[in-house]
């Protein structure tokens, strides 16, 4: 959602058209699939949507505006990630290594 969010923006400060919800659906789409294979990593969220940014015409400089207020959002979703990623690892441990007859 922040991606969306951020490109919504950038492309409404740089003045290209289609920011309606019918034109955005390609870009959502986009940002959707580009997402899912960003690692969990502090800043890497702004490397992905670089180039998404440029094939809509919105100059990259731009997103210099966005890392005044990344840093602590980025902290705080990273931080989700990996709590997220810990809890399943322990999940699926329990999940596999019980005995049977176990509760």
């Amino acid at each position: 959602m922040y991606q969306i969010f951020v490109a919504m923006f950038l492309m409404v400060i740089s003045g290209v058209d289609g920011t309606d919800v019918v034109s955005m659906l390609p870009v959502i789409l986009v940002i959707v699939l580009a997402s899912m294979g960003t690692p969990g990593a502090p800043g890497a969220s702004l490397f992905i949507l670089m180039p998404i940014l440029a094939s809509m015409g919105i100059d990259t400089n731009l997103v210099l505006l966005i890392l005044a207020v990344d840093r602590l959002l980025d902290m705080s979703r990273t931080v989700v990630n990996v709590v997220g990623d810990q809890v399943m690892a322990e999940v699926a441990y329990w999940w596999f290594h019980r005995r049977p007859g176990d509760a």
